[in-house]
C-alpha cells in the first residue's frame, strides 16, 4: 500500500433470501437505492415501476410533472415533518400516477385512529390478498412503511404469507428480489 490515505468503506450485507419453488416473483424491478440520485422514495420506487412497465420517464420530469418540485408542506407554522413524503398534503402521487396514465387504487391498513378520514380502510388479512392477487396479476405494488422506517418501496413477489420487497434500505445484494 502506497504512502497516503486508506480509506474504507463498509456496507452490511446480510444473506440472501431463501426462495422455495412456489415464491410467486415479478421479474425485472431494478434496486432502489439512495446512491442513485432519487432522494425520493415514491418516486423511486415509481421509477423503476415506470421503467419496467412505462414510458421510463425519467425521475426528473416525474418529480417536475407532477407538481413535487415546486410543493412545500406547512403544518402549524412549521415545516411538516412529513412534507418529503409525495402523498402527504398536496397529492402528487395520485397526479404523477393519473398523467402517466397508471390505473391503481389506494388502500389503508385498519387503523382506530383514523376512523373519520376519507381513506378506504382494509383488514390485514384484505390488504395481503389485495397484494397478493396484484402480484398474481404481473403487478407490483407500491407500499409505505415496508421496514421499521416509514418510506416507499415496492412488494415484487410473495412466499406463503411473506412479502419480497425492495426498499432504500436494503441490505441484501439484491440478486434476487
Amino acid at each position: 500500500i502506497p504512502n497516503g490515505h486508506l480509506g474504507v468503506y463498509l456496507k452490511e450485507i446480510v444473506p440472501e433470501h431463501k426462495i422455495e419453488k412456489d415464491a410467486v416473483i415479478i421479474d425485472g424491478i431494478g434496486k432502489l437505492g439512495w446512491d442513485m440520485g432519487m432522494g425520493n422514495t415514491f418516486f423511486g420506487a415509481l421509477f423503476r415501476i415506470d421503467e419496467k412497465f412505462g414510458q421510463k420517464t425519467d425521475y426528473n420530469t416525474m418529480m417536475g410533472i407532477s407538481g413535487y418540485a415546486f410543493r412545500t408542506s406547512v403544518y402549524e407554522k412549521s415545516l411538516c415533518p412529513s412534507a418529503p413524503d409525495a402523498t402527504c398534503g398536496y397529492d402528487t402521487g395520485h397526479e404523477i400516477l393519473a398523467k402517466l396514465g397508471y390505473e391503481f387504487d389506494v388502500y389503508h391498513l385498519e387503523q382506530p385512529d383514523y376512523e373519520e378520514c376519507h381513506y378506504t380502510f382494509k383488514t390485514q388479512a384484505e390488504m395481503t390478498g389485495i397484494i397478493k392477487n396484484s402480484i398474481d396479476d404481473g403487478y407490483p405494488v407500491i407500499a409505505l412503511h415496508l421496514i421499521q422506517t416509514p418510506e416507499w418501496g415496492i412488494i415484487t413477489g410473495y412466499q406463503n404469507d411473506d412479502f419480497f420487497c425492495r426498499t432504500f434500505f436494503d441490505k441484501t445484494a439484491m440478486t434476487n428480489p
